[in-house]
């Protein structure tokens, strides 16, 4: 090490020596929690994930973590003008979370002719410091998402993505809270498909329906966190779409050989053989044009034709992701069609639901996704009463009293014929109430898409 080197060594070990509060590092020595704490917030400022993320500090190698939250609505109204009492709410929601923490040594060095090589730096210790926060955070993040196990000895060549060096958030949510987590969907054993016949039409499609089975009251701040590996294959799927894209003739084309489909289908009596034709012949004709019409930001009629054909044969799942599509760029219905849009996919939702219901069979998420995304639309109030009475008989069937009511009532005030099962509502609420149980809530933990059959 040259003279100079060796001065701003010694600076940099008395300013580190300063920082840990010791006389000298080079012995070993333990750091303060107070410094600990610094140290660690300097790493976690270093990676833009790390600092949007809870990270708790604990002083046991093992315990548990209670964490508080608002459970739910807090705010309401009661007419005490009679005999009215206002009844508060128990507001707070207290979990309790097991960890275990294991050793994680962070070993590093420098070789003397690096040294002498970055002495010319005035922020030598600076930039240094900054490439090994950064690294360690970066440390974090995989162990994060790919930990799996803490080993007595780690292996880096065998575990390039450091899966033994600690259990991850995914892995710690595989054994405490395995229900959060999807593993697989209705097309294929063991995957979930995204893409044309997939689970989910696109990654669009996917998040909005996740998003759907979050009760509105926590929809905040939320932030969906996709891989790169499915980004980059959206990208491609949409490169691909941009690159067929119908040209002007093309569509004159296709516009023509739509209207001599539309004539044939017409001629058919049978709606059996019609939903045949439509699932055999010409939804899979059409759609790769929709999915280039959909790449350039189109509202051309097509979108429309096919969207009523996807929900005559019963494919909920893309034609609830056109159906979002149509909706926001103003795609026009079929001339013969009176209804706008959002009355046709509430009114064909809520016939659906209805028959899946009757069934036995779960509505979810498409119920509650149209359900919530009708509040905000200028629809008749027929239909809203439909909603709310499917979506207090589907909370009775729940045995979830207390959402059932309130539901009912609703669906009373906007013409609905549900007196009869209102009062049961009611009565059943109150009888739970005077026995001293709580009506359940929610029995349904996680919500299950339909199954076509």
């Amino acid at each position: 090490m040259k003279k100079e080197t060796k001065q701003k060594f010694n600076i940099i070990k008395a300013r580190i020596a300063k920082a840990y509060g010791v006389d000298t590092v080079s012995e070993q020595f333990s750091a303060t929690p107070t410094v600990e704490q610094r140290l660690n917030d300097k790493i976690v400022e270093q990676d833009n994930f790390l600092s949007r993320i809870n990270v708790i500090s604990v002083d046991e190698i093992e315990g548990q973590n209670i964490l508080g939250y608002a459970s739910g609505p807090a705010s309401g109204r009661t007419d005490t003008s009679g005999d009215g009492e206002r009844t508060p709410n128990n507001l707070l929601g207290l979990d309790t979370y097991d960890y275990k923490l294991y050793q994680t040594n962070s070993d590093v060095y420098m070789r003397y002719a690096t040294m002498d090589a970055w002495a010319k730096f005035p922020d030598m210790a600076d930039r240094y410091a900054r490439y090994v926060q950064k690294r360690i955070a970066n440390d974090r993040c995989l162990i994060g998402w790919y930990g799996e196990s803490a080993a007595a000895d780690t292996d880096l060549a065998t575990y390039p993505l450091m899966q033994d060096v600690n259990k991850g958030w995914l892995q710690y949510m595989r054994e405490k809270l395995s229900a959060n987590i999807l593993t697989q969907g209705e097309k294929a054993a063991g995957e979930i498909r995204i893409g044309a016949d997939g689970d989910f039409v696109n990654l669009d499609h996917a998040v909005a329906e996740l998003v759907a089975g979050i009760p509105r009251y926590l929809r905040q701040d939320l932030i969906a966190l996709i891989g790169d590996e499915l980004v980059g294959m959206e990208k491609s799927a949409l490169y691909q779409a941009i690159g067929a894209q119908p040209t002007e003739k093309t569509l004159a084309k296709i516009e023509k050989e739509l209207e001599n489909d539309l004539a044939a289908l017409k001629l058919i009596k049978s709606i059996k053989q019609k939903e045949q034709v439509k699932a055999e012949s010409l939804v899979p004709k059409y759609l790769p044009t929709v999915t280039g019409l959909m790449a350039s930001g189109s509202d051309h009629a097509l979108l429309g034709q096919v969207l009523i054909w996807l929900f005559d044969i019963k494919d909920i799942a893309q034609a609830m992701g056109l159906a979002i599509y149509c909706i926001e760029h103003d795609v026009p219905m079929p001339e013969r069609f009176r209804r706008d849009l959002p009355t046709y996919l509430c009114d064909t939702i809520i016939e659906w639901a209805d028959t899946e219901f009757e069934a036995g069979r779960s509505v979810e998420p498409y119920f509650t996704r149209v359900f919530d995304l009708a509040e905000d639309w200028d629809i008749h109030d027929e239909i809203r009463a439909k909603f709310y009475r499917l979506k207090g008989l589907i909370a009775m069937d729940k045995e979830d009293f207390v959402m059932a009511v309130p539901a009912l009532e609703t669906a009373m005030e906007y013409g609905a014929k549900v007196k009869t099962a209102l009062g049961d509502a009611k009565k059943k609420c109150a009888a739970c109430l005077e026995s001293g149980t709580e009506p359940e809530t929610n029995k349904e933990t996680e919500p299950e898409p339909p199954t076509d059959e």
